[in-house]
């Protein structure tokens, strides 16, 4: 009996240690399967997140398929070629190669970011580069939707006789069926 209960003992050292090995690999693997689900449901969710932000906007289409609205919205050029339009004397003259014009302007109907903003100088419409950060007009206004509604316009002076002309804005609505020209307009004289 003396050496059967050292016997016994070992074997139930063993038989525990086993049993934790195994209890051990059965955790690992739970862990793995769990981490491997969450890893399955997080991916498709980056992959639509990287869609949205790889997403390029559709281009705005041209003017002429566009209709004019009899509406009017929120629209401004704040600067042209450097000078504030607000307190420099009207006209502008424009001596430089490119004619650069900056503002703002939003889809006032619909609440919302507008789909983009031609430039208009005289019968000319030139696209301009739409959707810049402007959170001081959001935050000013109150809708988050304002967050990029500046936009800046390079022109080549060349692709414009000289001459006097008054720019005006078209903003072109969010569904991008339609278009707003602004009333009001800037003077400036290309020489």
């Amino acid at each position: 009996m003396k050496n059967l209960l050292p016997l016994l003992f070992i074997i139930f050292t063993i038989s525990v240690f086993t049993n934790c090995q195994s209890d051990s690999q059965t955790a690992k693997k739970n862990k793995t399967e769990q981490r491997k689900k969450a890893n399955k449901k997080k991916k498709p969710n980056q992959k639509q997140a990287n869609k949205k932000k790889n997403t390029k906007p559709k281009p705005l289409p041209p003017i002429a398929k566009l209709k004019k609205s009899d509406k009017q919205t929120r629209g401004s050029i704040y600067n042209i070629n450097g000078s504030n339009t607000a307190k420099g004397k009207q006209p502008f003259r424009i001596t430089d190669k490119n004619i650069t014009i900056k503002g703002r302007a939003i889809d006032k109907p619909r609440k919302t970011a507008a789909a983009g903003v031609y430039v208009k100088i005289g019968k000319q419409y030139f696209k301009a580069n739409y959707g810049q950060p402007s959170k001081a007009f959001a935050d000013n206004t109150k809708n988050p939707k304002y967050n990029k509604v500046a936009f800046t316009a390079n022109i080549p002076k060349s692709k414009i006789k000289n001459g006097d002309y008054e720019v005006s804005l078209c903003v072109v609505s969010s569904d991008r069926k339609t278009y707003y020209e602004q009333k009001e307009t800037i003077k400036i004289k290309i020489r």
